[in-house]
C-alpha cells in the first residue's frame, strides 16, 4: 500500500469525523479550563457523511499502515528517553496571607492566619530579605496581598517618587518562581506621591487557583479568591484631589492564564491588555475600569467567563474585544450574574465578540457615545441563560392603626434582561435578531427588554419594550418612515 497516499485519506477523514463535533459547540468542551460547566441548547448536529465499501477498505488499510509505524518492540521503547514534566513545589497553606509593604526605601512582610485576625499581631513584620518560603516554591497556596506606597521622609511626610525601585526589594521575596499563588492583589497607595511603571517580581506567574473565604486584617472586609490590579489612579465623580492621583503600571511581566475567582484590573497606567491576550477562563468576574490610559483591550485567548465582565468608564477606549469567547455564565456556587455590561467608555467604537452564544445575566451596554453597531453579537441566542437576575421585591405596607388610610401592596420589580440605553451613536442593533428571536415569532410582550436606538441621520430616538418592534426596525433596515406610526405614538420622539 502506498503509505503516505493512505495516510493523506486517514487524516482527511479524521477531519471530517470531527467537523460535526466541531460545530457542536456546547460549553460543557470548556472543562478543560477546570471550570463550572454550562449545558446551552445547540442545534442538532447532522449525521456523519456517508463512505463507499472501497473507501473504507483504503482507510482501514492507512489505519494498520499507521498502528504499525508506531508498534515499537519494548527494546526500542526503552531507548525513548521520556522527559518528565516538572512537579510542583508546593508552600504555604490556603488560610495563610503574606501581606507585603514596599515603598521606594523598604520592604517588609507579615505572615499570618486569615481565619485568626489576632494571628497578625503574633507573626512579627521581617525584612523582604528575610524570606517566607523556599524560593523554590512554584505554587504558593495563600493569599499574597502586595502594598505600594512612596516611602516617609525625615520629617515624616510622605516623599515624592517617581519610578522608585520597588522591584529591587519586591524580588528579595524571593518568588521568582511562583507559578501560581492562591490569590494576588496589588494595590498603590497615595499614588499621588509614587508612580511605579512596571511590576516584573512575578515573571513565572500563570494562575490564581482560589482561597477559602476570611477575614482581612481590619476585620471587615472578606478575603475573596481574585486576581486584582489597582494601580491607584484617578476616579471619576471622586472631587478634586483625586485627579492629581497618578496611576501606575504601564506594562506587566506576568501573563496568567487561568484565574480561579474575580479579575480586576483597575485605575492603571496600561495602555492595552499587556499579559492577559494568555489568558483562557475566569471563574468568576471581570472588571476592567477607570484605566485612563488604555486604548485597547484584547481578551485573544478568552473562552469562558464564570460570572460576568464589567467594562466601565475607561475614557480612552476604542475597542475590547474577546474573539474566542463562547460564554458568560453564572457561576454555580453564585446567586447573582453582572451578565456583560459594557457602561461609560465614551470612545468606544468597536465591540467584537463574534463566538458569544450565551449570557448569564443580563446584557446591559449604557452611555457609549460613540458606538453606533452592535454587530459582533450576531451568534448571541440566549440572556439570563441561568436565569440569575435578581427580583427587587417591596413588601407590602399596613395604614398606621384607627386611621382610614388604605394599606400599600407591596410589589416585584423584574429588571430587564436586555438594557441598551444612552448610546447617541447607536443606530445598527441587526446582531440581536438571533436573540430577539426575529425569524420566527418574536415577543410582543412587554418588560423583558428595553432597548433605545437613534436612528441614523433621523434625529430621533426610538424606545424598545417588546421584540417585535426591535425585529421590525431591523426589518426596516433601521429606517423609521416620517410618516411612521411610531412618530405618532411616541415610540419615536425628536432628540432637538
Amino acid at each position: 500500500m502506498n503509505s503516505p497516499k493512505a495516510l493523506v485519506l486517514l487524516l482527511s477523514a479524521v477531519l471530517l469525523a470531527a467537523a460535526p463535533s466541531a460545530a457542536h459547540r456546547s460549553l460543557t468542551q470548556l472543562s478543560s479550563l477546570g471550570l463550572p460547566d454550562i449545558t446551552i441548547k445547540t442545534p442538532q448536529v447532522p449525521a456523519s457523511l456517508p463512505v463507499d465499501k472501497d473507501t473504507k477498505s483504503l482507510l482501514q488499510g492507512a489505519i494498520n499502515d499507521v498502528f504499525s509505524a508506531f508498534a515499537y518492540s519494548s527494546d526500542d521503547q526503552q531507548k525513548i528517553t521520556q522527559t518528565p514534566k516538572p512537579q510542583p513545589v508546593y508552600c504555604g497553606a490556603n488560610n495563610h496571607a503574606v501581606h507585603v509593604q514596599a515603598t521606594g526605601t523598604t520592604c517588609n512582610v507579615t505572615v499570618f492566619d486569615v481565619n485568626n485576625p489576632l494571628s497578625v499581631a503574633l507573626n512579627p513584620t521581617k525584612p523582604c530579605d528575610h524570606s517566607v518560603y523556599n524560593k523554590t516554591c512554584t505554587a504558593f497556596q495563600g493569599a499574597l496581598l502586595i502594598d505600594i506606597s512612596p516611602a516617609l521622609g525625615q520629617d515624616g511626610q510622605l516623599l515624592k517618587q517617581q519610578n522608585p525601585d520597588v522591584q529591587g526589594y519586591l524580588t528579595k521575596l524571593e518568588m521568582g518562581n511562583l507559578v501560581s499563588a492562591g490569590m494576588l492583589s496589588v494595590n498603590v497607595l497615595f499614588s499621588n506621591d509614587i508612580q511605579v511603571s512596571n511590576m516584573t517580581f512575578l515573571p513565572a506567574l500563570e494562575a490564581t487557583t482560589g482561597i477559602p473565604t476570611g477575614v482581612s486584617t481590619d476585620f471587615t472586609k472578606p478575603f475573596i479568591s481574585q486576581l486584582k490590579i489597582n494601580g491607584g489612579g484617578p476616579l471619576p465623580g471622586f472631587g478634586a484631589s483625586n485627579k492629581n492621583l497618578i496611576p501606575s503600571f504601564t506594562s506587566l511581566s506576568f501573563k496568567p492564564k487561568k484565574v480561579m475567582g474575580n479579575l480586576q484590573i483597575t485605575a492603571t497606567a496600561l495602555p492595552d491588555e499587556a499579559g492577559f491576550d494568555q489568558l483562557q477562563g475566569v471563574s468568576g468576574n471581570t472588571l476592567i475600569a477607570n484605566n485612563n490610559a488604555m486604548l485597547a483591550f484584547n481578551f485573544y485567548s478568552l473562552k469562558y467567563i464564570g460570572s460576568g465582565i464589567t467594562l466601565f468608564q475607561n475614557p480612552a477606549l476604542t475597542s475590547f474585544e474577546a474573539p474566542r469567547l463562547l460564554a458568560i455564565a453564572s457561576d454555580s456556587g453564585s446567586d447573582i450574574s453582572t451578565g456583560l455590561q459594557i457602561s461609560q467608555n465614551p470612545k468606544l467604537t468597536k465591540l467584537n465578540l463574534p463566538m458569544l452564544e450565551a449570557i448569564g445575566g443580563p446584557l446591559i451596554i449604557q452611555n457609549n457615545s460613540a458606538l453606533a453597531s452592535l454587530e459582533s453579537l450576531e451568534h448571541l441566542a440566549a440572556v439570563n441563560a441561568t436565569g440569575k437576575i435578581p427580583s427587587v421585591t417591596i413588601p407590602g405596607l399596613q395604614g398606621p392603626p384607627g386611621s382610614s388610610a388604605p394599606a400599600f401592596g407591596g410589589f416585584t420589580i423584574h429588571p430587564p434582561s436586555v438594557l441598551i440605553f444612552g448610546n447617541p451613536s447607536l443606530y445598527d442593533v441587526a446582531a440581536l435578531s438571533k436573540l430577539g428571536q426575529c425569524g420566527s415569532n418574536p415577543s410582543s410582550e412587554a418588560g423583558n427588554i428595553f432597548i433605545e436606538v437613534f436612528p441614523k441621520g433621523a434625529q430621533l430616538k426610538c424606545t424598545f419594550t417588546s421584540w417585535a418592534p426591535v425585529c421590525q426596525y431591523i426589518l426596516n433596515q433601521m429606517v423609521v418612515d416620517p410618516t411612521s406610526e411610531w412618530r405618532k405614538n411616541g415610540i419615536c420622539i425628536p432628540t432637538v
